[in-house]
């Protein structure tokens, strides 16, 4: 649930900008950080 949340805020940003997420959850910071997603 909190991949999707995190993953739905990220595409509702309008415009190109840098993005600082703070989670103490191991698994949302893989899931950010090594992806397969182009």
């Amino acid at each position: 649930m909190e991949l999707t949340a995190a993953w739905q805020a990220l595409q509702a940003l309008k415009e190109p900008c840098h993005v600082n997420l703070f989670t103490d959850l191991e698994y949302l910071k893989r899931g950010i950080t090594v992806s397969n997603i182009p």
